[in-house]
């Protein structure tokens, strides 16, 4: 027979390679690690328990050593595909060294520990293993609200990763080590009264997972609805919510987002057919920005509902309110007739579809069914029996699978009667509420869809979403790199007005590097900040030499170096920049080539405009970047009298900023104002496909307006 090691030592090779063949699993990275830990940790376990110790606090050491060697082995295939892919990184290495180790070594010393107090030690090892792994995981979603877990058994998992990226995080470090402390408690204990050597060193440990549980909150383990309420610091009450906020938001905003959430959720609530007074009150988490949010809860861009959580709760940061909040309310609301415990669907394709089909329309120049519709091929019964399937939604990417829900979702609704609805989201099973093959129901949404208008620009819109590649088609999921890393901090430093910082940083990573090996992402953010700040020079040198040397140009950087000739009055310089360009058409070129026009507009592209200025005298194609610059830096006075007239409403390019405009004016009580624009806008409109979705987001943002005129 072949020795034991080499049996052992083939089987986590062949596993390894197993891996490399899997989408996500083949990264050296989180996810890999976490499986192998969890293998490993019932694995050793179960070893463990089969074996006779002597009475020696050394016993044992040489298996687990071999285990532990076993354990890093699958990282071999994983690490020579990372490396031929060009998808290796630290983090990911990291997260091996961190995860499967420590899981390995206290699957054993359980089964060890077990194997000198008990006569069936497998069995109490792999249940306690089981209740570390599930238990513990389902505990803390029922009482805690963050997305991000540390476990003893599998490692870890850092929340939502739609993202597709995922950092090293420091808390698991320390994590890890609470993991080894419990191992060497386990190790040592069953000596405690028999040796004296070992009192003092068990008690030791001891006492250093006591301290370390006393610190959870503050080194990341566990963050409580308390602890996050602390952190952001303010409240408002509202009447179906509670809003609580980071302080960097006044009150008066609070307020108006308070207001948002009573008209949505009673809006809502009249469509789901729900009583409002018998609905609990909404906790909504409202952070200052996705960075915030990303420490404290695991989801940074990404805005969630734990609807698990027995308080009905959405976490969300501020820039994203507007978009979203009425998505995220739907989840909250739709807890009232989901499963038991887990409080919505068990299939996730009617969790997301329910919330798109209520959202509202989330593109301006497409409705939600033209997306659909405008495919020449329509996603036949198997692919949407597909799609509800418990792991179909995540096949495809993101914006498709939203989509596909959404337009089904929301022709169910239309079609039939709500509590049908309801009693699918329930179970999960739509053939079973509707007392219909799935086949006979695609069959009736595909009739509806062929009576959908759309016009070719939508198409393209619409190819753009079913051709989007999903997470398993991706190439090195989750690795950070150094540009994401700068990405990430300049975007956190100019959220928080540190724009000088945000400029230094993203200098020092560009440093003497010719441009064109940088991602433009980064060149882009450069050159904006840079010119915000009046380092014109230092900007117009660099991408100079860029557009001197590269046979292609991209549009966004063509326009910066223009803008930095310009602003340094090297006029000549920025018009011949435009001219080469086959886009001189593209409005912002076109206005950049007007001498009477182009110094008011860098004023305003770049924030540097006179707030006494006569705006009686600001020509028309100007007004778009004016009431874009009096939403960015808040100058009210400047624009909230502005005659809609003189704005190009018909025009596509600026119909969010004008939207945008309109939804402020609500905000400051100016409703005579607000209807002006409404109304204006509306008739602006032309009665074809291309505007359905505006007509119908013009629609919502009346309503909005009636509902604040008589809150």
């Amino acid at each position: 027979m072949p020795d034991k090691r080499i049996t052992g030592a083939a089987a986590a090779l062949i596993y390894g390679l197993v891996l490399a063949f899997i989408p996500l699993f083949r990264e050296l990275h989180f996810l890999s690690a976490s499986l192998t830990a969890t293998i490993g940790a019932f694995a050793a376990a179960w070893i463990a328990g089969g074996i006779t110790f002597r009475n020696k606090p050394a016993a044992g050491l040489r298996e687990l050593a071999g285990l532990l060697l076993l354990s890093v082995l699958p990282a071999v295939p994983l690490l020579l595909g990372s490396l031929i892919r060009g998808c290796f990184s630290g983090d990911g290495l990291a997260y091996w060294i961190l995860i499967p180790g420590p899981s390995v070594a206290l699957g054993f010393a359980i089964g060890r520990y077990f194997s000198f107090i008990s006569r069936n030690p497998r069995l109490f090892s792999i249940l306690l293993l089981l209740f570390i792994s599930i238990g513990l995981l389902l505990w803390e979603l029922y009482n805690y609200p963050q997305v991000f877990f540390h476990n003893h058994v599998w490692g870890f998992w850092p929340g939502p990763i739609y993202d597709d990226v995922v950092e090293l995080n420091a808390s698991v470090l320390f994590f890890r080590y609470i993991t080894l402390a419990w191992a060497a408690l386990l190790w040592l204990f069953p000596f405690f009264y028999t040796r004296k050597g070992i009192r003092m060193p068990v008690l030791l440990v001891a006492l250093s997972l006591m301290l370390s549980y006393l610190n959870l909150g503050r080194s990341g383990i566990i963050h409580s609805e308390d602890f996050i309420r602390q952190s952001l610091g303010g409240i408002h009450e509202s009447r179906h919510a509670i809003i609580i906020h980071d302080r960097s938001i006044t009150p008066e905003r609070a307020a108006w987002l308070g207001m948002l959430h009573d008209f949505h959720i009673e809006e809502l609530a009249g469509i789901l057919e729900l009583d409002l007074n018998e609905l609990p009150v909404v906790r909504s988490y409202i952070y200052r920005h996705e960075w915030q949010k990303k420490m404290l809860t695991g989801a940074g861009n990404t805005v969630y509902v734990p609807v698990w959580n027995r308080n009905p709760q959405m976490h969300i940061h501020h820039d994203a309110v507007l978009p979203i909040l009425r998505h995220e309310l739907v989840h909250v609301l739709a807890r009232e007739f989901g499963m038991p415990l887990l409080n919505a669907s068990p299939n996730v394709a009617l969790v997301e579809g329910l919330a798109v089909a209520l959202q509202g329309e989330r593109n301006p120049s497409v409705s939600l069914h033209q997306i659909v519709a405008s495919q020449d091929s329509l996603p036949d019964a198997g692919r949407m029996a597909s799609l509800m399937s418990p792991t179909g939604f995540y096949r495809l990417s993101g914006p498709l699978s939203y989509t596909l829900a959404g337009s089904f979702s929301a022709w169910l609704l239309d079609e039939y009667d709500v509590e049908t609805f309801r009693r699918a989201y329930a179970s999960g099973s739509i053939p079973r509420a509707y007392g219909k093959p799935i086949e006979e129901l695609v069959s009736g949404w595909h009739s509806f869809l062929r009576t959908v208008e759309t016009d070719p620009a939508q198409l393209i819109i619409s190819d753009r979403i079913f051709d989007a590649p999903g997470i398993t088609e991706l190439s090195c999921v989750f690795h950070p790199n150094p540009a994401w890393r700068v990405q990430q901090r300049s975007g956190l430093l100019i959220s928080e007005s540190r724009e000088r910082e945000a400029f230094e940083l993203l200098q020092d990573f560009i440093g003497d590097t010719d441009l064109s090996s940088v991602p433009h992402s980064i060149v882009r953010r450069w050159g904006e900040t840079g010119l915000r700040l009046g380092e014109t020079i230092t900007l117009s040198g660099k991408l100079q030499v860029y557009y001197e040397k590269s046979d292609v140009f991209p549009w966004a950087l063509r326009l910066l170096l223009a803008d930095a000739h310009f602003i340094a009055n090297e006029v000549e310089s920025g018009k011949h920049i435009l001219a080469e360009t086959e886009h001189t058409g593209h409005p912002t070129a076109t206005i950049r080539l007007d001498d009477e026009l182009r110094d008011t507009f860098l004023q305003l592209e770049y924030g540097h405009f006179p707030v006494d200025s006569n705006l009686n005298e600001l020509p028309a194609e100007l007004i778009p970047y004016l009431v874009r610059y009096c939403l960015r830096f808040d100058e009210a006075r400047l624009c909230h009298y502005l005659p809609p007239w003189r704005a190009d409403l018909a025009n596509p390019r600026y119909y969010q900023v004008y939207e945008a405009f309109i939804l402020r004016l609500i905000e400051y009580n100016e409703y005579d104002n607000a209807h002006l624009w409404l109304d204006t806008f509306n008739h602006s409109l032309e009665p074809d496909p291309a505007n359905s979705s505006k007509h119908n987001r013009l629609n919502q943002l009346e309503r909005i307006k009636r509902f604040a005129r008589f809150y």
